[in-house]
């Protein structure tokens, strides 16, 4: 049987085993503190400047980042927690991460991140496109490809990722029965919902699909044109079709059921290191 002396040593132990657990960031050096306390505040603004964008713009591929600076603030917090987690090369590539955001919201600004097409009542092909909407798109394009050309002479041994995403709308015009269109659209679907609104409603979020596809892969083929594509690009779609829905949800008081605005397609690059 341990002796109470005994005891009282195993019980001190345990308690300071207790407080190293609970308190491991006092246990980090002043220096690694300051460091880790920078990039909890270069990730916390940088997320509130992507907040206060994506209030703007909700469909900007801006969102992707976010996951990306959550992962550092709870890195910053797994460091507190255990102090041997703390890595200087790590917190190095988060704070470059970063700066490339934050590059990548200055160098869009002007067209908001993001550009919209519009398209006429029950057009998605690219010939239905006008030479206005193909010179913005096109204009984006280039700035994308500038910016892909800085990074790969900025960070040479580092693949990029570009996402490129599109979301689709359509207002809410009835569509006429038999044409090519409906012929095209059916043929997208395994059951038909039920006459009326239901049905147009159905028809036209598959046409957003369609202008969102159309002009994904015209975007992708322009810039495949202009950058050094190769294995240390990859370019990803991402497709969505929203149908019926309004696409900017803080004008909806100015919207009407066949507003031209409505019918537009959003298209909205994101470009990363990968670190």
């Amino acid at each position: 049987m341990l002796s109470w002396q005994a005891m009282r040593w195993i019980s001190m132990i345990f308690i300071l085993f207790l407080l190293i657990n609970s308190t491991g960031y006092s246990f980090l050096s002043a220096k690694k503190q300051s460091a880790l306390r920078a990039l909890e505040n270069n990730a916390d603004q940088t997320l509130e400047k992507i907040k206060i964008r994506l209030e703007e713009t909700p469909e900007s591929s801006l969102e992707e980042s976010l996951s990306l600076l959550n992962q550092i603030l709870d890195y910053a917090e797994s460091v507190k927690k255990n102090p041997q987690q703390f890595n200087e090369q790590q917190l190095e590539a988060y704070h470059r991460k970063i700066s490339i955001i934050n590059a990548n919201m200055e160098r869009f600004k002007d067209l908001t991140l993001q550009t919209d097409i519009s398209f006429a009542p029950g057009a998605y092909r690219l010939e239905e496109l006008s030479q206005s909407a193909k010179e913005v798109l096109m204009q984006l394009v280039e700035k994308v490809a500038i910016t892909v050309q800085e990074l790969q002479h900025n960070y040479p041994d580092y693949p990029l990722r570009i996402t490129v995403k599109t979301v689709g709308y359509t207002d809410a015009t009835p569509f006429i029965s038999g044409t090519v269109l409906e012929r095209e659209i059916q043929a997208q679907l395994t059951s038909l919902a039920p006459t009326g609104i239901a049905r147009r409603m159905q028809y036209n979020e598959i046409l957003s699909q369609f202008r969102a596809e159309s002009l994904n892969r015209y975007f992708i083929t322009l810039l495949k044109q202009q950058i050094n594509h190769g294995d240390r690009v990859d370019i990803l779609p991402k497709i969505i079709g929203r149908g019926e829905q309004l696409p900017h949800s803080n004008q909806q008081d100015t919207y009407s059921e066949q507003d031209d605005r409505r019918r537009i397609t959003i298209v909205s690059p994101f470009i990363e290191v990968m670190l």
